[in-house]
């Protein structure tokens, strides 16, 4: 059945947002996220792509993105994710393709050694999360791939793929604690801001590298659904907050071209739900093929 974006983040219990949104004020974000991002009148359907639904695919994603995430320690993974016992090596795994990181050994010269494992070590976490939390059981990964037809280095960090639809997952592994809640501020700009200030506490320049890979990936894959993500992987006091209706855009503000900011375990588990929706939709062999044809 479709639904528009706004029933569906109107069915978002209240207690889900970390802010605890009064229902103006709610309603007011509903309608700003309605007005910037999708045309008069639009409708989603929770299965079915559709030239302008990138960003949100479903029901569970878009909770995700409407509700945000608050931040979840190490206590709250002791009790909830034991990723951290996942082997690091899955090579008996036929759901995980290639090696976490592996695109990063190549840029300690451009970014130091420290800032290379740092990376590699987010990677590797949100494949251990994806392992524990059951992802690559209804799921094929895939890490550290090219961009197709492309002559630069860059890589995509993360591509996760079923049914007809591929996500491309770029893992960041950022400062986690009580005291900050990420958002959004721009075209290409992440903020972290202490709850109930104004004030960022630092501000972050993404790179536009996700925007080319979603242009090369639609080229590539015709016919599968491309949703581009950035993803807080889990680092070691936890997994950082997010604001509810979080997104950085790409050019202009429209959902074709703009990337959703999301807590990993929370945007692993809706990934989840959503591939067990479609769990009727064949994922074409070749397609398989074709993607590990790209991994570094």
């Amino acid at each position: 059945m479709a639904q528009t974006v706004a029933s569906a983040v109107d069915a978002v219990p209240d207690a889900a947002h970390p802010f605890r949104f009064g229902e103006t004020r709610k309603r007011e974000l509903v309608t700003q996220f309605i007005r910037t991002h999708v045309p008069a009148g639009q409708e989603l359907n929770p299965y079915v792509s559709s030239p302008s639904s990138d960003l949100i695919t479903s029901p569970e994603v878009l909770k995700v993105f409407a509700a945000g995430s608050v931040f979840k320690d190490r206590e709250w993974f002791a009790r909830n994710c034991r990723y951290w016992t996942i082997p690091d090596d899955q090579h008996d795994n036929p759901h995980v393709h290639g090696v976490p990181g592996g695109g990063l050994q190549s840029a300690v010269e451009e970014f130091g050694a420290d800032k290379v494992e740092m990376g590699t070590k987010g990677e590797m976490n949100l494949m251990k999360l994806m392992v524990a939390r059951g992802l690559t059981e209804v799921a094929h990964t895939f890490w550290s791939l090219r961009l197709p037809g492309s002559k630069y280095d860059t890589d995509v960090d993360c591509a996760v793929m079923y049914a007809d639809r591929i996500w491309l997952i770029d893992a960041k592994l950022y400062t986690a604690n009580p005291t900050l809640i990420y958002s959004s501020l721009g075209d290409h700009k992440l903020i972290d801001v202490p709850p109930g200030t104004a004030q960022p506490h630092k501000t972050y320049e993404l790179s536009k590298s996700m925007s080319m890979a979603m242009e090369k990936y639609t080229a590539f894959f015709p016919g599968q659904q491309i949703i581009p993500v950035l993803a807080f992987a889990l680092g070691m006091n936890g997994a950082p907050a997010v604001a509810p209706f979080t997104a950085v855009l790409h050019g202009e503000p429209s959902l074709h071209g703009g990337m959703m900011i999301a807590q990993s375990v929370d945007l692993v588990d809706a990934i989840i739900a959503e591939a067990k929706g479609v769990k009727d939709v064949p994922l074409d062999a070749n397609d398989v093929q074709r993607m590990s044809s790209l991994l570094k």
